[in-house]
């Protein structure tokens, strides 16, 4: 019996070594592209940095040119103020004579 039983089970067992051998392949292969999965992966996330970053730039840039503008309508409206305020000041000393 233990031959014939030997004989059984040596299909099964030749079966599950294939199984075994072409897990560790199929792993082995997982192993070998996972730099290049890191690498693409890196390489992503860099492209999107730099991405944002010209975004940011563009919007800083925008920010700066409309803060000039106000800075110079403010100057403006301080030059428009002193006048008028000579001008109304100049007319209350005329009146008080």
């Amino acid at each position: 019996m233990d031959d014939k039983a030997a004989r059984k089970a040596a299909p099964a067992f030749e079966k599950e070594q294939r199984q075994r051998e072409s897990e560790r392949r199929k792993e082995e292969a997982a192993q070998a592209k996972e730099p290049e999965r890191r690498e693409k992966t890196v390489a992503k996330a860099e492209a999107a940095i730099e991405l944002a970053k010209r975004e940011h730039d563009k919007r800083a840039r925008t920010i700066e040119t409309d803060r000039a503008a106000i800075e110079k309508r403010s100057q403006a409206e301080d030059a428009r103020w002193e006048k008028q305020k000579e001008k109304l000041e100049t007319a209350l000393r005329r009146a008080h004579g």
